[in-house]
């Protein structure tokens, strides 16, 4: 790789989506395989190097300074895999053939040393440690021991995944120990940059092969010590190490000021489209409403840079429309008082939010309500007819024509699951679901539903598809009434629903918001739809370069 390939490719890898991260993890492959510095033969070679270090290996084992791990050292391509290229001034070893392998200090009992817990190591780039001091003698058993210019790494999901590792400085009287999650590797001589070892450990060479050979069970997997210490380590010239780590420090730090800009970025953009969506939301003078529409209607396609601000523009015209803020009167329409009196004694209550043509009524006079059951799982043939019955697994859509399961005409008799007719709104109002959401829906073949959800048949048969409009557009007003138990189960009161006030236009006006605000959401859709595939295509190419760059297959191809 040359600097004009890396810059070439550097915004299709630094824009996409967890770009920085991936950028990150370029930088590491690029560094631990020589491309990120040319070579120079005054800096010597890593067949020499490694000579003189297994020699100062053999002088320190005969003086009995060093403890030997026979078991890892006879080790030979357990781990092998295909190896990438490296300089011809470089050489392949191991851990255990240049370092100590979670090495033992030895001190005093009555001295201070420092004490790290899994919390005091971080998964940020070169960031120190943050230990607390204690003394040796309580700490010096049943932890993980390490001293000044050693390299830790956790080796416990997900701390390993999550990049979990530290070159240790500024102890306490040079000593340490803490977690038994740890492993650890002590340079047995200055030829060897402990830094170099550290970001080594932080590569996707090291690290997606060492999560292939994790061993235990879910959420207990650890890295073993035999992946740690022999796999295959690429060994540079010192001086060529400390210079590797010079450029990666320079590049993280670039990565960190890119990733702060995107951010910055990505606050304005959502600061922008809130303030677009409360001048809209808080108009009240028609021509303030369109000077607003328009304006935001002109910049929806920039105003949606992120999933979460195309749901903010959903939901705000929801809200426009069940608030009566489209321009859709028709002063030759029947009144809805009028309408209202059909289904029943007009409701009392009045709204300022409501245009004054319309009146508010509850959802309680729209409609009836009807509950729901579960037939006797112990009886096979409730559960062998074609009856749908509805659960809350099955209100991912707005509409709802099948469900996982169904009842027989013999469980729905039996139980008290009743039927409900099509063109219901079918609601949650139980479960975890509701502390995030109230999913509500129109069922387009009657069905039955369980004691989890409710349903409103309207009395009207023309106002379901508004009433479900509205009710998508107070979700939030609806969520804050839910109510949570001390175990955590969330409910919504039946009287609370029943006495919900909505705002009701003549039923010609209905059909006028429904069409706008439809073909609005459609557009949002869109909008959404071409960022995500405008994201995807982003990812696929940052891929690629770092394909074409390091020639590695990163854990997020693998995916794909």
């Amino acid at each position: 790789m040359n600097a004009q390939t890396f810059l070439d490719n550097l915004g299709h890898i630094a824009n996409a989506p967890e770009g920085v991260q991936r950028l990150r993890e370029m930088i590491y492959n690029l560094a631990i395989t020589g491309d990120l510095n040319q070579q120079k033969s005054e800096d010597g070679d890593g067949k020499s190097l490694l000579e003189k270090i297994t020699e100062t290996r053999r002088q320190l084992i005969e003086s009995k300074s060093f403890k030997r791990s026979p078991k890892l050292e006879n080790l030979r391509d357990t781990f092998a895999t295909e190896l990438p290229d490296i300089p011809g001034s470089w050489v392949w070893t191991r851990l255990v053939d240049i370092g100590e392998i979670n090495p033992k200090n030895q001190a005093e009992d009555d001295i201070i040393a420092s004490f790290a817990s899994m919390s005091a190591i971080s998964e940020k780039y070169s960031e120190e440690m943050t230990p607390d001091d204690k003394p040796w003698s309580v700490i010096k058993k049943g932890f993980t021991h390490f001293a000044d210019g050693d390299v830790v790494l956790a080796k416990i999901t997900p701390c390993f995944e999550n990049g979990k590792s530290a070159v240790v400085q500024q102890l306490s009287n040079g000593i340490g120990a803490g977690t038994t999650e740890l492993h650890v590797i002590r340079p047995i001589t200055p030829f060897v940059d402990p830094r170099f070892i550290y970001i080594f450990l932080r590569s996707p060479y090291f690290k997606i092969a060492g999560e292939t050979h994790m061993t235990g069970t879910a959420g207990q997997k650890r890295l073993p010590t035999e992946y740690f210490a022999t796999r295959p380590f690429p060994l540079p010239p010192i001086e060529e190490q400390k210079c590797i780590v010079v450029k990666v420090d320079e590049l993280m730090a670039l990565c960190d000021k890119l990733e702060a800009l995107q951010q910055k970025r990505k606050k304005l953009c959502e600061l922008t489209c809130v303030a677009a969506l409360d001048a809209l939301s808080n108009a009240q003078r028609p021509i303030e409403i369109q000077e607003s529409w328009s304006r935001l209607r002109m910049n929806f396609a920039s105003l949606i840079s992120t999933p979460e601000s195309a749901g903010a523009i959903r939901q705000t015209i929801l809200q426009l429309a069940a608030y009566g803020k489209f321009q859709t009167r028709d002063p030759n329409a029947t009144p809805a008082d009028t309408l209202v009196e059909s289904i029943s004694k007009a409701s009392d209550i009045q709204s300022h939010s409501f245009p004054p043509h319309w009146v508010s009524t509850n959802l309680g006079s729209l409609g009836e309500w009807r509950g729901g059951g579960t037939p006797s799982k112990s009886r096979p043939d409730f559960w062998d007819g074609q009856i749908p019955w509805v659960s809350p697994k099955d209100m991912k859509a707005l509409v709802i024509k099948d469900s996982r399961d169904h009842v027989s005409e013999a469980g729905v008799a039996n139980s008290p699951a009743k039927l409900i007719p099509e063109g219901s709104l079918l609601m949650v109002v139980r479960g975890m679901i509701l502390a995030k959401a109230f999913p509500v829906a129109l069922n387009e073949v009657d069905v039955t539903i369980n004691q989890d959800m409710k349903a409103l048949i309207p009395k009207i048969g023309d106002m379901r598809e508004f009433i479900l409009l509205a009710l998508r557009a107070f979700e939030p007003l609806i969520m804050d009434a839910v109510q949570r138990s001390s175990h955590g189960t969330c409910k919504l009161s039946t009287d609370f629903l029943n006495d919900f006030v909505i705002g009701v236009p003549p039923i010609e006006e209905q059909k006028r918001i429904l069409e706008k605000a439809n073909n609005l959401i459609e557009l949002v859709n869109y909008l959404e739809s071409n960022l995500q595939r405008s994201q995807t295509l982003s990812q696929e190419l940052a891929v690629a370069s770092v394909v074409k760059i390091t020639g590695t297959q990163f854990k997020e191809q693998e995916k794909m």
